[in-house]
């Protein structure tokens, strides 16, 4: 799962309320501040690697010529250009890495502003938070069908990747989630 940037709140709001029910953790003032710590962290993490991602396609764009030349799968190419970039950064592509160090990052945030308390291992309050992101992988994959079946029932055709397309798979996304109660 890939979190996109209109899903960041989702993703926050659930870290949030999975550490209020699991029973384990205290707030001291609320699950704002907590969501919009959750949702910084979260963004940080897109953004970095959305600048991964124009990174290697600029390189690509560079050496179009021989990569035409050399018939090389561009898609192949992409991924190995990334993942040389995220070596070099530290940014890590492994999903379970990747939200381990985002939890370890956002309970540190917390334990650093004084936001929660909790008589347990650090440990398992990653892994509550953890768990929240991808537990909400698990509904994204039901969301993400309904957004498409509704851009789908148009009767006029809506062309993937168009302004037009984007809007209203937002519009869906965001209508899917309420529904859902995230």
């Amino acid at each position: 799962m890939r979190i996109k940037e209109n899903q960041a709140r989702f993703v926050a709001d659930r870290i949030a309320r999975e550490m209020l029910n699991s029973g384990v953790v205290k707030f001291k003032e609320g699950m704002d501040p907590l969501v919009t710590i959750a949702e910084e962290h979260l963004l940080d993490d897109i953004k970095w690697e959305k600048d991964i991602d124009v990174e290697a396609d600029g390189l690509m764009e560079d050496y179009q010529d021989e990569i035409e030349f050399q018939r090389v799968d561009r898609r192949q190419l992409f991924w190995m250009i990334k993942r040389k970039i995220c070596d070099e950064d530290g940014f890590n592509l492994d999903k379970d890495e990747r939200y381990s160090s985002i939890s370890h990052d956002i309970l540190n945030e917390y334990l650093k502003k004084n936001l929660v308390t909790y008589n347990v291992s650090d440990t398992r309050v990653k892994n509550i938070i953890v768990k929240a992101i991808f537990d909400f992988g698990k509904f994204q994959d039901q969301v993400d069908s309904k957004v498409r079946e509704k851009i789908a029932s148009y009767k006029r055709d809506i062309k993937k990747g168009t302004e037009e397309y984007e809007i209203l798979t937002e519009k869906f996304y965001e209508e899917e989630m309420n529904r859902l109660g995230m």
